[in-house]
């Protein structure tokens, strides 16, 4: 990652622009084996804005401190939950996403968590099984039959 990118919380005027920033990196799953990925609805505003109090949302900030990437997380259980992962693609394949996971996984060995769980699709053009192995946490990329949250179920009351 380039050293004038910073991770840091999220702050209330950046939580506006999460959504158009997920829908642009969205645009990547357009040609590929998963384009439905580029039409999911925003995260709810609301939930965002509670888990940015609770400080679980976080940015990837470059030029003029505006965010090119966020995260957002919780607490599921025992565990930390990413819910969202997205970097604008100029600026992908730099490491930002990588220090995005970073941030998240230093958040749940804070909160005592027992693993840091994800869903990811790993025939996307962000050629996730890559960032995976690389990622500093260290999680299993095997295939589980444990389900986990589809898209559409973004907080742990709709599950």
């Amino acid at each position: 990652m380039t050293s004038d990118i910073v991770i840091r919380a999220a702050r209330a005027p950046d939580l506006p622009k999460l959504g158009p920033l997920e829908d642009r990196a969205g645009q990547r799953f357009k040609d590929s084996l998963h384009p439905y990925c580029a039409s999911f609805p925003h995260f709810d505003a609301a939930r965002l804005a509670e888990l940015s109090r609770a400080g679980t949302v976080w940015v990837a900030a470059a030029d003029a401190d505006e965010p090119i990437g966020f995260v957002i997380a919780e607490r599921w259980g025992d565990d930390g939950y990413v819910h969202e992962l997205d970097v604008e693609a100029a600026h992908g394949r730099r490491g930002v996403g990588r220090s995005l996971l970073g941030r998240v996984a230093q958040w749940a060995r804070a909160e005592g968590a027992s693993s840091l769980l994800l869903s990811m699709r790993l025939s996307t053009p962000a050629s996730a099984s890559r960032s995976c192995r690389s990622t500093p946490t260290r999680p299993s990329c095997s295939r589980s039959a444990k389900a986990t949250p589809s898209p559409a179920c973004r907080s742990p009351a709709a599950s």
